[in-house]
């Protein structure tokens, strides 16, 4: 009888195990674009969404900076990880991660002035003075780069901590022009600020989400066929709207390998607020 009830207590405690095993959340790691309660306020209908169809619960992660997000990207601290392009080489090249979907708006850099401002007054100008969003942010490399195309030379550069705070440096005259993302200045004009787009950069690659390697390929393409067919759907439209994207497509490699090469991701811990 003792023997019998042994047998069928461990019976019950190998079940917990494996049930605490299954019920372990995914870890879902954001870049730091915004404050962490910006961000879990945000994303939390997608996370119910994910942790709803695939009957998993999910954590949603964010860090201090963009650096060691970067590096626990690479460490593979993330299941899933939605990152900016820049980052996508790092984290793939990592070992840990394939990728799955982009956002289906590309991303521009969108040089503005006061709206009696010119690029050619811009061009004029012995040392310009620039207002950026933070250095690491994908939007100030982009637009810096851009800057240098269009023959500005002696630019003075001032990084600030958000693009609304970039952009207030101008209508405040500490800066001449101020380098932001276009979403941002659609946001501004709507509200009317006194700006107006002088400039903008060629078009990159948006958002990316990645899973690690190490998950199971059922569970990859559930998840990728969620992120995509979300625009099919109300509910899905209105998840798109809290999380202000338009959508998501199939990512391939290819795209944002080439990004590795052209961007200098620097030294830097602002964080990049607003960004999409």
């Amino acid at each position: 009888m003792h023997l019998l009830a042994a047998l069928i207590l461990s019976l019950l405690l190998t079940g917990n195990v494996y049930a605490n095993s299954q019920s372990k959340p995914l870890i879902f790691g954001i870049l730091p674009f915004s404050k962490p309660r910006i961000l879990l306020k945000r994303f939390e209908p997608l996370q119910s969404l994910l942790a709803q169809k695939l009957g998993q619960n999910i954590s949603v992660k964010t860090d201090i900076d963009f650096l060691t997000f970067k590096g626990n990207t690479k460490n593979g601290l993330y299941n899933i990880v939605l990152t900016a392009p820049h980052f996508v080489p790092a984290a793939v090249n990592s070992g840990h991660y394939i990728l799955l979907t982009t956002t289906t708006n590309p991303l521009s850099a969108t040089v503005i002035m006061n709206s009696a401002g010119s690029l050619e007054q811009l061009m004029q100008m012995e040392s310009p003075r620039v207002a950026t969003p933070p250095v690491n942010a994908f939007i100030s490399l982009i637009g810096k780069q851009h800057i240098a195309e269009l023959g500005l030379n002696n630019t003075k550069f001032k990084d600030y901590s958000s693009h609304n705070n970039a952009y207030h440096a101008v209508l405040r005259n500490r800066a001449d022009a101020a380098i932001i993302a276009v979403n941002v200045y659609n946001r501004a004009i709507g509200q009317n600020r006194p700006i107006k787009r002088v400039s903008e950069s060629p078009k990159y690659p948006g958002m990316v989400i990645l899973v690690r390697k190490d998950m199971p390929a059922d569970q990859q393409g559930l998840i990728k066929d969620i992120l995509v067919s979300l625009g099919e759907t109300n509910k899905g439209r209105t998840i798109l709207k809290k999380i202000s994207y338009p959508g998501f497509k199939p990512a391939y490699p290819e795209t944002f390998l080439p990004l590795e090469n052209i961007l200098d991701v620097r030294n830097d811990h602002g964080r990049e607020e607003e960004l999409q």
